[in-house]
C-alpha cells in the first residue's frame, strides 16, 4: 500500500530577523549589497526540506517576510520558481538542490551545495537580482539572459548551455536547433520566457528529442543536406576540425571562422571541391601551411588572426579569385601575391600597429582593391577602391590612373583636401564616399561623372551648409547615405527637393534609418 508523502510545510521552520541568521550562519560568499532593503522575518529550515513545489514569492516575500534559510539539502519534486523578475526574498542553500524545473528570478538566491535538476535550470532573465550556484551544476538545459548568474564553469557537469555568459569549451548550440517550437523567436532571436515558464510548471521539457547531440554533427548533418553545398562551423569553438568534415567530400563552401583553431588537419587538402574558407577570427599566427595544397580554392577570408606574412607556396592557389587579410599585422604586401593570375578582390585595409603598406608593382588582374598606405602603380582592371592613409592632399597619380573605376571610397582619407580637376577621368564611377568637411574642396567636379548614382558622405553639423549646398547642384545622383547629423532642417527640405532622390539614408550611432521620401515630402508640404 502506498503512503502520501509527507512535505516539508512552513511550520517546520524557526522565525528570526535576517540579520541575525546572517551572524549565526556565516557565509563568506554571500553579497550583503543584495540585502540592502530587506526587512521582515527570515524563515530557517534547520534539516532537510522537501516541498511538492515551491513559490519562494508566494511563501517567503510578503509584507513581513523577507526570506529563507534552508540549513541542509532542498528538494522539489517539480518547479522550484521565484517568479517576480524585478526583486524577490533572499534564499540561502547551505546544502543540495534537487528539482524538476527551476527558475530564479529578480530576488537573490544563493545555493553552497550542488544543483541537479531535471529538465531545465533557469538562472534569471532580467537584470535585477542576482543567481549564485557554489557546486555542481547538472541540468538538462540551461538558461541565462541578461542576469547576474555567478558559477564556476568546470562544474557544469551536465546540460545544454544557453547563456550570454560564455561558458569554456562548451559546445556552441544554437537555440533554434535545440529548444521546441514555441520556445524560441527567430525574429526576435530570443528565448519566449513565458512560454518556457509555462513548460516547466507542467513538467515538460524544452528541448528537441536529440538535442544532447554534439552541436558540431548536428551542423555537419545540416551541411550533408545543404542545397548550396555548405558547412558552417563556425563559433563552435573548435581547436582542431573534427573528422566527420572530411567525408563531406561534395562541400564547396566551409565557414570556420570564429574558432580557436590551433592548426588545420592536413586531411583538410582532400576536400578538392572546396572552393571558399573563412578563417576569420580564429587566433592563427600563421597561414596553415596546407591551404598551399588546395589549388582549387577561389575564395580565402583569413581576416582579424595575427598573421603577418604569407607563404610562397601560395603561388600555388593561381585560382584564388579573392583573399581578404583585413585587420592582421602585415607591415608589407607579400610579394607572392602579386602575381597571381586570377586574384581580383584584396583586402589588406586596416593592419595592426596602424601599419601602412605600399602596393607597387603586379595585381593587374585586381577589379577590387581596400588598402591603407600607398598605390603606386596603376590598375587597369580596378573597378572598386577603399583606400585611405596616403598622406597626400590630393588623389596619387595611380588612382588617377585607375579609370575603370565604379566605386571609390576615400571617407577615410584624412589628408585628402578636395577633388583634382581631372577626377572628370572616372567617366565610369557609380558610387563615392567621402569626408565632406569645410577643407573638401572642388566638390563641383563629381557633376562632370554621367553614370554617377550614389553618394555617400560623412558630414557634421558643424560643416558649413555651404560644402552640403555644392553636393545638391550636381545634378546626376538619386541616392544619398549622410553618416553623422543632419539636423538642419533647411538642409533637409532641400534634399527632399530634390527631383530624382530615390533613396535617402542616414546613419548614427543609433543606427540607420531609409527615410520615407513621400511620407517626409508630405509633411513638409513638397510637391515634385
Amino acid at each position: 500500500m502506498d503512503h502520501p508523502k509527507s512535505y516539508t510545510t512552513i511550520d517546520d521552520a524557526r522565525i528570526m530577523t535576517l540579520q541575525e541568521a546572517l551572524e549565526q550562519y556565516k557565509t563568506p560568499g554571500v553579497s550583503t549589497f543584495m540585502l540592502e532593503g530587506l526587512t521582515g522575518n527570515f524563515y530557517v529550515f534547520d534539516n532537510d526540506a522537501h516541498f511538492e513545489s515551491l513559490d519562494l514569492d508566494k511563501m517567503f516575500y510578503t509584507q513581513d517576510r523577507c526570506g529563507v534559510l534552508f540549513r541542509g539539502n532542498l528538494t522539489i519534486d517539480g518547479l522550484l520558481t521565484q517568479p517576480e523578475t524585478d526583486y524577490g526574498p533572499f534564499t540561502l542553500v547551505l546544502g543540495n538542490v534537487s528539482a524538476k524545473n527551476i527558475f530564479m528570478g529578480g530576488g537573490y538566491m544563493r545555493i553552497e551545495g550542488n544543483v541537479t535538476v531535471e529538465q531545465t535550470l533557469y538562472a534569471g532573465c532580467y537584470n535585477h537580482g542576482m543567481s549564485d550556484i557554489n557546486g555542481d551544476i547538472s541540468a538538462e538545459v540551461i538558461l541565462s539572459s541578461d542576469h547576474s548568474f555567478n558559477f564556476h564553469s568546470d562544474k557544469v557537469k551536465r546540460g545544454v548551455w544557453l547563456s550570454d555568459i560564455e561558458l569554456k569549451d562548451a559546445p556552441a548550440h544554437e537555440p533554434a536547433d535545440v529548444l521546441n517550437k514555441g520556445y524560441w523567436s527567430k525574429a526576435e532571436e530570443s528565448v519566449q520566457t513565458g512560454n518556457i515558464l509555462k513548460a516547466m510548471a507542467k513538467g515538460t521539457s524544452i528541448l528537441k528529442p536529440d538535442s544532447a547531440a554534439s552541436p558540431v554533427l548536428k551542423r555537419l548533418e545540416k551541411a550533408l543536406l545543404s542545397k548550396n553545398k555548405r558547412a558552417d562551423l563556425s563559433k563552435m569553438k573548435l581547436k582542431s576540425l573534427p573528422k566527420e568534415l572530411f567525408a563531406l567530400k561534395e562541400i564547396q563552401q566551409l565557414n570556420l571562422s570564429n574558432n580557436p583553431l590551433e592548426s588545420l588537419d592536413d586531411e583538410l587538402a582532400t576536400m578538392d571541391q572546396v572552393t571558399t574558407i573563412d578563417l576569420a577570427d580564429c587566433y592563427l599566427q600563421e597561414v596553415p601551411e596546407v591551404l598551399s595544397r588546395m589549388p582549387g580554392l577561389e575564395s580565402l577570408n583569413l581576416s582579424y588572426n595575427n598573421i603577418s606574412t604569407v607563404p610562397d607556396a601560395f603561388a600555388a592557389l593561381q585560382g584564388l579569385k579573392k583573399l581578404s587579410l583585413f585587420n592582421c599585422q602585415l607591415t608589407a604586401i607579400p610579394a607572392v601575391l602579386k602575381d597571381l593570375p586570377a586574384l581580383e578582390v584584396l583586402n589588406v585595409d586596416y593592419q595592426k600597429e596602424d601599419a601602412l603598406l605600399t602596393l607597387d608593382s603586379g595585381f593587374q588582374s585586381l577589379k577590387e582593391l581596400h588598402l591603407r598606405g600607398k598605390l603606386l602603380t596603376v590598375l587597369p582592371k580596378l573597378e572598386h577602391l577603399v583606400i585611405a592613409g596616403f598622406g597626400t592632399r590630393e588623389l596619387p597619380e595611380a588612382v588617377m590612373g585607375c579609370k575603370k573605376l565604379k566605386k571609390l571610397d576615400i571617407a577615410n582619407a584624412g589628408s585628402l583636401a578636395g577633388l583634382q580637376d581631372n577626377f572628370s577621368v572616372f567617366q565610369q564611377l557609380e558610387e563615392i564616399s567621402f569626408n565632406l568637411h569645410d577643407g573638401f574642396l572642388n566638390v563641383k567636379v563629381l557633376a562632370t561623372l554621367p553614370r554617377l548614382k550614389t553618394v555617400n558622405v560623412r558630414y557634421s553639423g558643424h560643416t558649413s551648409r555651404k560644402r552640403f549646398l555644392e553636393l545638391l547642384e550636381v545634378p546626376q545622383w538619386s541616392v544619398l547615405c549622410v553618416q553623422g547629423s543632419l539636423d538642419d532642417s533647411t538642409l533637409q527640405k532641400e534634399i527632399l527637393n530634390r527631383p530624382n532622390l530615390k533613396k535617402l539614408e542616414t546613419r548614427s550611432s543609433f543606427g540607420t534609418e531609409v527615410v520615407d521620401i513621400a511620407e517626409a515630402r508630405k509633411w513638409l508640404k513638397i510637391t515634385i
